[in-house]
């Protein structure tokens, strides 16, 4: 940032991969880590931010952008997200932040998808004809959309 003086926006969206390789790693899919990762996610934003505001003295705008679901009709998908957000929002508060509704726009996305972020091609397919967990070109846009609604013009 000190090496672009013109930078007028960072976004961060950060923390998923660390969740998803605890699923992978431990016999109960992270049940009873997940405290400790939420902590560890929230903690790595704050140092984030602290490098880009007090380190790189970057004063433009920062937008937190939330994760969405990869299913809204599931109870646990829509918690694990949630739970993601609130850890990256809590640590990002003291930074002058503003945070861009990934979860929100995804969902509205997929309605005509009974909520699932697959079926409605926001999602990268798999040669197996599974969806990926990171966004689709499509997915890419509502993010990007969501993004833009929270930036300064």
């Amino acid at each position: 940032l000190r090496n672009h003086p013109s930078t007028r926006l960072v976004s961060l969206m950060i923390g998923a991969n660390d969740a998803f390789l605890c699923q992978e790693t431990t016999t109960d899919q992270c049940a009873t880590e997940l405290p400790a990762v939420l902590k560890q996610i929230s903690v790595n934003v704050a140092d984030i931010l602290t490098a880009i505001r007090h380190q790189a003295h970057y004063n433009g705008q920062v937008v937190i952008l939330n994760y969405y679901s990869l299913d809204n009709a599931n109870a646990v998908d829509n918690a694990g997200s949630l739970a993601l957000n609130a850890a990256m929002d809590q640590a990002a508060q003291p930074f002058r932040v503003q945070i861009a509704d990934g979860f929100g726009a995804f969902a509205i996305a997929a309605l005509h998808s009974a909520g699932n972020s697959c079926t409605a091609g926001l999602l990268t397919q798999l040669t197996t004809g599974r969806c990926g967990v990171h966004p689709s070109v499509a997915g890419q846009a509502v993010l990007a959309l969501a993004v833009a609604h929270v930036t300064k013009k």
